[in-house]
């Protein structure tokens, strides 16, 4: 039923697309405005069961780039506050951005950047590419990919139990189930359930600092107008730790990414991004430290919108025409919510 429904809803928008129907509708009806996409990792080739979903093929990536170039006016952060003071927007305008620091963003990105001119912004998770460690995701990818063992008893505080290693599908379930959990705790805490994982899988904490970009290909993005913003010290959910700890991951985060790059950073990305993975009280101070922010919620962002609450589309590795029929339900949806009101 669930396949039927979504064959469905991508015909009728291939018939809206490819009839001229959308290109009337986009001219009558539907309002301009600011649509920010958001990457992860960037890679040569991606096997069916890639265990990293947010990571989208060099060919991909330079295919949306590619449509992104000829259906909007590409333009920085720094562009964005002017931009929405504006009483409307008379065009469509868009934001490319990174999250993390992933060294692929380098290695298989900054051809790309030059090629299509592309002023992206990557969001820098600061201690992993200060220390050379990877992301403490990763980690867990490492451990729970590389144990021996068929099965697991984990006693890691709400996440408790026996749990399956036989299948590729179980270990996918259980990176995730365990990912959930720790990301709910402070860096002290989170460390400490880190290890106990390893010991549990009977698999060491991975070293290898191959994942992450360093500063001097940071620079190197940058002489190709590649910008950098923040994306806190150690990638926490905001809104799960004590107030003056999120403070001191705003705070330090930018002091060492202004000093590793000789610039000031001015833009930030909320780990996770979701509503419920940052508060009022994290956004307030975000507005003191940081120009803009940025979410991973859905959406466009028109004239007048939350500086520091800005809507982002989070884009895994598909097809342009996929990418053009979810931008196309973002409009529909907009056009329908405002004149519902």
């Amino acid at each position: 039923m669930g396949k039927m429904l979504q064959f469905a809803k991508s015909f009728i928008f291939s018939v809206i697309y490819f009839s001229g129907i959308y290109f009337i509708l986009d001219k009558l009806f539907f309002t301009k405005g600011l649509y920010i996409v958001g990457y992860h990792r960037i890679s040569e080739n991606l096997p069916a069961k890639d265990v990293h979903v947010l990571a989208i093929t060099q060919k991909n990536l330079a295919d949306h780039f590619q449509y992104y170039n000829k259906q909007f006016e590409i333009i920085t952060l720094d562009q964005v506050e002017p931009l929405l003071k504006q009483a409307k927007l008379k065009k469509n305008y868009m934001v490319v951005t990174f999250d993390d620091g992933y060294r692929d963003n380098f290695t298989l990105g900054q051809a790309l950047f030059k090629k299509f001119e592309i002023p992206a912004t990557i969001f820098l998770t600061a201690s992993p590419i200060e220390e050379r460690m990877p992301l403490w995701t990763d980690s867990i990818d490492h451990m729970v990919f590389s144990s021996k063992l068929d099965s697991v008893l984990l006693k890691l505080q709400n996440l408790k139990g026996e749990f399956s290693l036989t299948t590729q599908h179980d270990r996918v379930q259980l990176s995730e189930l365990v990912k959930n959990e720790i990301k709910q705790h402070n860096e002290q805490i989170k460390q400490q359930m880190i290890k106990e994982l390893g010991y549990r899988l009977e698999v060491g904490i991975m070293t290898s600092d191959a994942l992450m970009i360093n500063w001097h290909e940071v620079k190197q993005l940058m002489e190709v107008n590649v910008q950098m913003g923040s994306h806190t010290m150690h990638h926490p959910t905001l809104s799960a730790i004590d107030l003056q700890e999120a403070i001191g991951e705003l705070k330090q985060s930018k002091s060492l990414i202004d000093q590793r790059i000789g610039q000031e950073v001015r833009h930030f990305a909320y780990p996770y991004g979701r509503s419920v993975d940052y508060n009022d009280a994290v956004k307030k101070e975000v507005s003191k430290i940081y120009s803009t922010a940025v979410t991973a919620i859905n959406g466009i962002n028109y004239s007048g919108h939350d500086l520091w609450e800005l809507d982002r589309v989070i884009v895994e590795n598909i097809g342009v025409q996929q990418l053009r029929f979810r931008l196309l339900k973002l409009k529909i949806k907009h056009y329908f919510n405002k004149n519902r009101r």
